[in-house]
């Protein structure tokens, strides 16, 4: 990752100390120097804030093949943190099929498939019940 050389390189460019660019994008000054070091990888909102310093465009700082490392790296941390507390649950393999094959359908298709499934809510038999957390599975 050539990100921390890009910072620096622009930094000095800009006739910029550490601490004076440290202090405009609210970061602590051995932070920055841990940047461009490559020894401590910025969130993409630190790097924004740097483009931003510096006034040069994102890509001049990190390379698009990091972007997407960075990118997918903060998707990651996001995805961990919603499904620990909850607000994301992992998709069951058939719930996956169920989804798959809905997609195949055309229009016609997919709305019929939702009147069958809205008419499948209606009996008892194939509903979920209220104090039983696991699914009942009625064939």
């Amino acid at each position: 990752m050539n990100t921390g050389q890009n910072i620096k390189n622009f930094r000095k460019l800009r006739g910029l100390t550490q601490k004076e660019l440290a202090q405009k994008i609210g970061v602590a000054e051995i932070t920055l120097r841990q940047y461009e070091n490559n020894k401590r990888e910025p969130r993409i909102e630190t790097i924004q804030k740097i483009a931003s310093a510096l006034n040069v465009r994102l890509v001049d700082i990190v390379d698009a093949a990091d972007f997407q490392k960075l990118i997918s790296k903060e998707v990651d941390a996001v995805m961990d943190s919603h499904i620990k507390s909850g607000k994301v649950r992992i998709i069951e393999t058939d719930e996956q099929e169920l989804v798959s094959d809905y997609l195949k359908l055309n229009k016609s298709g997919k709305s019929k498939a939702r009147e069958y499934v809205k008419d499948l809510t209606l009996i008892p038999g194939y509903t979920k019940k209220d104090t039983d957390p696991d699914d009942q599975q009625t064939e």
